[in-house]
This record gives C-alpha cells, sequence and structure tokens, in this order.
C-alpha cells in the first residue's frame, strides 16, 4: 500500500476516535448532570423548613395533580412529631419517636440518628441542605451531616424545650425555647445572643426571618408580635387582643401577616403599624400562606378556610364543618392543601372548590402544615404515621426518561463534533 493510502486509513481511524471520544464524554457528561442534579434537579432545597421557608408563606414553586392521585405508601411508628423537609435532591428528613428518619422517594430509610432527648417541631435544613438542624425536649440544637449522619455539634443553649428552628439565608438558626427566649445560633454552633420574650409554648412556634428588611418576627403569649432586629434588640411591638401561636409569614414587600386567638387576621407594614385587621370571631392559630397574587390564606377555630385579598377583603372562603388548625399550603398552579379537625386532607382549587378529600383517619398536629415535593407528591403526618399522596409512578425526572433524553443529548452532541470536524475537512 502506498504511503498516501496509509495516511488516509490513519487519518479516518483518528476521525473515528475522535467521534468515539465525544460520545463518551458526551455520555459521561449528560450522566453527571442527571445523575448529580446538575439539571432538571433544583439546587435549592425543596422544602427546607416549617411551612417552606424562613418566610413562613406555606407557597411551593411546584405543581400538583389532584385527578387520580392516591396514598403511595406510609410509615408508622410509636409516636410521630414532625413536619417533613425535603433537600435538593428529594430526600425527606422527619422525626419519628426519638429518631431523626432520613428517607428516599420511595420511603426506603438512608440512615438514622438517635435522640438522647426526645426531638421537639420541625428540622430544618441549611441553605446549602448539607446540614440539617434538630431541636430536643432538653434545650438542645444539634447539627448533623446530611451525607452521612453523623453529629457536627450540640449546643446546650440551658433550657426547657427548644423548639422548631428557622434557619435565615445566612445560615444563622433562630429558635424560641421553653425558657421565654429567642436564641440566635451562628452556623458553626457558637451562641450568637439571646433576649426573654414571653413566647408562647408550642412545638411549631418559631420565628420569622425577613432578611431585607433586617427583622425577625415571633408571636408572643402577651398578645403582641415582636419585631427583632439581626442583633437580637427589640424594634417595636403589636399589641393584639390574644394569644399568638402560629409563626408570621413575610411577604416580598415586608408586609406581615398573622393570626391571634382574638379572633383576627392582622396585616403589619415593616414598621408596625396596622394595614388592615379582618374578623372571623374565632381563635387562629395557623400561619397563614401567601400566594403568588398575595391572596392569603388561613384556617380558623370557627371551621372556615379563608381565602383574602391582599387589601384585607374576602375573596372566599369554604366551609370545612370542624377545626382548621393546620398551616395551609398554596401551589404554584393555585391549589390549597390543609388538614382539617375531623382528620382529612383536603384540597380546594384556587376558586375554594373541594377538588380531592381523603380521610387520614387519626388526629393530626395542631398549627402544622403539610409538604409539597418537586414531582408533586404531598407529605401530612398524624399522630402515629407519615402519609404520602400522589400519583403513581411519578416522579421529577425517572429512569427512563433520563435514558431518553440522555441519549438525546449525547447524539445532538455527537452531530456537532462531526459538523465541525467535517468543516475543518473542507477548509483544510
Amino acid at each position: 500500500m502506498s504511503l498516501a493510502g496509509r495516511n488516509k486509513i490513519i487519518i479516518k481511524r483518528l476521525q473515528i476516535t475522535k467521534y468515539i471520544i465525544a460520545f463518551v464524554g458526551a455520555a459521561i457528561m449528560v450522566n453527571a448532570m442527571f445523575f448529580n442534579g446538575i439539571i432538571m434537579v433544583d439546587t435549592e432545597n425543596i422544602w427546607s423548613q416549617y411551612n417552606g421557608g424562613f418566610e413562613h408563606i406555606g407557597y411551593s414553586k411546584y405543581n400538583i395533580t389532584v385527578e387520580n392521585i392516591t396514598e403511595l405508601w406510609n410509615r408508622t411508628y410509636s409516636y410521630t412529631v414532625s413536619g417533613v423537609v425535603i433537600d435538593a435532591k428529594g430526600t425527606l428528613y422527619t422525626y419519628m419517636g426519638d429518631y431523626l428518619y432520613v428517607l428516599d422517594y420511595a420511603g426506603n430509610i438512608l440512615w438514622t440518628y438517635s435522640f438522647y432527648n426526645s426531638p421537639v417541631g420541625c428540622p430544618a435544613l441549611n441553605p446549602t441542605g448539607n446540614i440539617i438542624y434538630c431541636s430536643d425536649n432538653y434545650g438542645h440544637l444539634i447539627a448533623i451531616n446530611t451525607t452521612n449522619g453523623q453529629e457536627i455539634w450540640n449546643i446546650d443553649l440551658s433550657t426547657g424545650s427548644a423548639l422548631t428552628p428557622t434557619v435565615g439565608p445566612d445560615g444563622t438558626i433562630y429558635l424560641c425555647t421553653g425558657a421565654d427566649e429567642i436564641v440566635a445560633v451562628n452556623p458553626n454552633g457558637t451562641l450568637m445572643w439571646k433576649i426573654s420574650l414571653p413566647v408562647v409554648f408550642n412545638h411549631f412556634v418559631t420565628p420569622t426571618v425577613d432578611p431585607l428588611r433586617g427583622r425577625i418576627y415571633i408571636g408572643c403569649e402577651d398578645y403582641n408580635l415582636t419585631a427583632v432586629d439581626l442583633n437580637g434588640t427589640v424594634i417595636w411591638k403589636y399589641r393584639t387582643g390574644g394569644k399568638i401561636y402560629g409563626a408570621p409569614a413575610v411577604d416580598r414587600n415586608g408586609v406581615v401577616y398573622f393570626g391571634s386567638d382574638d379572633g383576627y387576621m392582622y396585616s403589619l407594614y415593616p414598621n408596625g403599624t396596622l394595614k388592615w385587621k379582618y374578623s372571623t370571631g374565632s381563635a387562629i392559630r395557623c400561619s397563614p400562606a401567601i400566594g403568588p397574587d398575595g391572596t392569603i390564606y388561613f384556617g380558623c377555630w370557627d371551621g372556615y378556610l379563608y381565602a383574602l385579598k391582599p387589601n384585607g377583603t374576602l375573596r372566599w372562603r369554604y366551609y370545612a364543618g370542624t377545626s382548621v388548625d393546620s398551616s395551609p399550603v398554596i401551589t404554584n398552579n393555585s391549589y390549597l392543601i390543609f388538614t382539617d379537625g375531623d382528620y382529612n386532607l383536603r384540597i380546594l382549587d384556587e376558586n375554594g372548590t373541594l377538588v380531592y378529600q381523603y380521610h387520614l383517619g387519626e388526629p393530626t398536629y395542631t398549627a402544622s402544615s403539610v409538604s409539597v415535593d418537586n414531582s408533586g407528591r404531598i407529605y401530612v403526618y398524624t399522630t402515629y404515621c407519615l402519609f404520602v399522596i400522589g400519583l403513581e409512578g411519578v416522579n421529577e425526572l425517572n429512569i427512563n426518561q433520563q435514558v431518553i433524553i440522555s441519549l438525546f443529548v449525547i447524539s445532538v452532541v455527537f452531530i456537532v463534533c462531526a459538523n465541525i470536524q467535517g468543516k475543518k475537512k473542507h477548509f483544510t
């Protein structure tokens, strides 16, 4: 064979080798993207803490489907005391008895953490999702590595119970205690500050953070909503006619919404002056949810679930027939999810019409809320059980979809590489 012929064979083999390298490289890249959460997976926690986030607005940025949904699985334990928080990968964190249980999407146990004293309220994830914070009945706040379940630090706050923590966007942890205190803890586990306030003793009482305006809000047993700055200094107090159990909610404009045992839903400007108040005539002990259009949703002891316009006038109300203590959740496609005093999970559409109901069969926790993941699954807990409601076989991105999309992306990369090689050959 001539030298020119041999060179052509070598060049062709090199071209084929380049295509193979490009194909394998694309496959590795796509696999890393899909299976390590680079694309099609949230980089933020899905449901990081009580009522979804540090503003406690009860809003899920994901859609749910109400047609053909059913109970997918449940987990029963001797005593369940928790909400469910969900990280960016869809991993679930919840208390059951004296343990923190970490579950995958199908409910399989990934790892557990055993508490020396019973945990309290709802755990909370840090902004990057690699640490979960838990509180217990003896005043400890514990930081746990979410990868391996190992304790990172444990601070004794020297109080009674440490209640549900709230984690701000900078990683600072805020919580109330059974010793009538609000405490701020640094991400490294050192005490930042603590101040005395007569907080209502309830496992789900937790501060609300407005980082843009440097405010922390907490409802108190002395009938006041109290505003504290990020250094722990009380800025103002607004007095109502009753105790304040639910965590306040803060909208994008810094307006604060909260209910009181005096039967009013309040709306305050960031400076502590009244914007409006709406009378229901019965105690309001849940945290309100705020929709993208500014609608405020909350349950009441009079058996109604209310939807108020941003100006404080009634949009609609739905009669559940029993007290509504749970904090509602509003989804991206305007479905409202809540539980009632008759142990039902209910879903309403944007007009307040019941579109789904599921009887849970046992009590749900006062002032607790459901959680929603990025595939539209609903997590709701009762005294003894965690229920998961959704569509069978639905995941954010199942394996078949991953394979199909991966092959498509690989093909595109392969074609592009081939075209580039062809153009190089054309110009040489």
